[in-house]
Protein backbone atom coordinates (compact mmCIF):
# COMPACT_ATOMS: atom_id res chain seq x y z
CA UNK A 1 0.00 0.00 0.00
CA UNK A 2 2.89 2.38 0.78
CA UNK A 3 4.37 1.77 -2.64
CA UNK A 4 1.09 2.63 -4.36
CA UNK A 5 0.79 5.88 -2.40
CA UNK A 6 4.38 6.81 -3.27
CA UNK A 7 3.81 5.98 -6.92
CA UNK A 8 0.67 8.13 -7.02
CA UNK A 9 2.48 11.00 -5.30
CA UNK A 10 5.37 10.74 -7.74
CA UNK A 11 2.95 10.68 -10.68
CA UNK A 12 1.15 13.79 -9.42
CA UNK A 13 4.50 15.53 -8.91
CA UNK A 14 5.68 14.67 -12.44
CA UNK A 15 2.42 15.85 -13.99
CA UNK A 16 2.56 19.07 -11.97
CA UNK A 17 6.13 19.78 -13.08
CA UNK A 18 5.23 19.06 -16.69
CA UNK A 19 2.31 21.52 -16.57
CA UNK A 20 4.51 24.13 -14.86
CA UNK A 21 7.22 23.73 -17.51
CA UNK A 22 4.67 24.19 -20.31
CA UNK A 23 3.21 27.25 -18.57
CA UNK A 24 6.70 28.79 -18.27
CA UNK A 25 7.32 28.05 -21.94
CA UNK A 26 4.04 29.80 -22.82
CA UNK A 27 5.15 32.80 -20.75
CA UNK A 28 8.51 32.93 -22.52
CA UNK A 29 6.70 32.93 -25.87
CA UNK A 30 4.48 35.80 -24.69
CA UNK A 31 7.57 37.75 -23.59
CA UNK A 32 9.15 37.19 -27.02
CA UNK A 33 5.94 38.33 -28.74
CA UNK A 34 5.86 41.40 -26.54
CA UNK A 35 9.46 42.15 -27.48
CA UNK A 36 8.54 42.03 -31.16
CA UNK A 37 5.50 44.23 -30.56
CA UNK A 38 7.71 46.65 -28.63
CA UNK A 39 9.67 47.25 -31.84
CA UNK A 40 6.56 48.12 -33.86
CA UNK A 41 4.04 49.53 -31.35
CA UNK A 42 5.63 50.53 -28.08
CA UNK A 43 2.39 51.72 -26.47
CA UNK A 44 0.49 48.48 -27.10
CA UNK A 45 3.47 46.48 -25.91
CA UNK A 46 3.57 48.52 -22.72
CA UNK A 47 -0.09 47.73 -22.03
CA UNK A 48 0.76 44.01 -21.88
CA UNK A 49 3.61 44.40 -19.38
CA UNK A 50 1.54 44.48 -16.19
CA UNK A 51 -0.13 41.13 -16.84
CA UNK A 52 3.15 39.59 -18.04
CA UNK A 53 4.90 40.80 -14.91
CA UNK A 54 2.20 39.35 -12.69
CA UNK A 55 2.35 36.03 -14.53
CA UNK A 56 6.14 35.85 -14.29
CA UNK A 57 5.99 36.45 -10.54
CA UNK A 58 3.31 33.80 -10.06
CA UNK A 59 5.39 31.28 -12.00
CA UNK A 60 8.57 32.36 -10.20
CA UNK A 61 10.26 32.92 -13.56
CA UNK A 62 12.95 35.38 -12.50
CA UNK A 63 14.51 35.88 -15.93
CA UNK A 64 11.17 36.74 -17.55
CA UNK A 65 10.40 39.06 -14.65
CA UNK A 66 13.69 40.90 -15.10
CA UNK A 67 13.18 41.18 -18.87
CA UNK A 68 9.74 42.71 -18.31
CA UNK A 69 11.03 45.15 -15.69
CA UNK A 70 13.82 46.13 -18.10
CA UNK A 71 11.26 46.67 -20.85
CA UNK A 72 9.28 48.98 -18.57
CA UNK A 73 12.45 51.00 -18.05
CA UNK A 74 13.07 51.16 -21.79
CA UNK A 75 9.49 52.32 -22.33
CA UNK A 76 9.82 55.20 -19.88
CA UNK A 77 13.26 56.04 -21.27
CA UNK A 78 11.89 56.25 -24.81
CA UNK A 79 8.88 58.28 -23.63
CA UNK A 80 11.20 60.57 -21.63
CA UNK A 81 9.13 60.06 -18.46
CA UNK A 82 11.86 60.56 -15.88
CA UNK A 83 9.89 60.03 -12.66
CA UNK A 84 8.48 56.72 -13.87
CA UNK A 85 11.90 55.73 -15.24
CA UNK A 86 13.55 56.27 -11.86
CA UNK A 87 10.89 54.27 -10.03
CA UNK A 88 11.07 51.45 -12.59
CA UNK A 89 14.87 51.34 -12.54
CA UNK A 90 14.81 51.09 -8.73
CA UNK A 91 12.42 48.12 -8.98
CA UNK A 92 14.67 46.51 -11.59
CA UNK A 93 17.70 47.06 -9.39
CA UNK A 94 16.01 45.59 -6.33
CA UNK A 95 14.81 42.47 -8.12
CA UNK A 96 18.08 41.93 -10.00
CA UNK A 97 19.94 42.03 -6.68
CA UNK A 98 17.47 39.56 -5.16
CA UNK A 99 18.01 37.22 -8.13
CA UNK A 100 21.76 37.93 -8.22
CA UNK A 101 21.64 38.94 -11.89
CA UNK A 102 24.48 41.35 -12.61
CA UNK A 103 23.38 42.11 -16.18
CA UNK A 104 20.02 43.55 -15.16
CA UNK A 105 21.55 45.22 -12.11
CA UNK A 106 23.92 47.03 -14.48
CA UNK A 107 21.00 47.92 -16.74
CA UNK A 108 19.17 49.45 -13.79
CA UNK A 109 22.22 51.65 -13.16
CA UNK A 110 22.16 52.80 -16.78
CA UNK A 111 18.48 53.78 -16.54
CA UNK A 112 18.79 55.31 -13.08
Amino acid sequence: MKHLARAILLFVFIIGESVNAQTKKDLKNKVISNSNLFKTNIDNAYLELHSLLKESQQLKDSLSELKILDRKCRYFYRKNTLDSLIISSEKLQKRSREYNNVYYEAMSDIYG
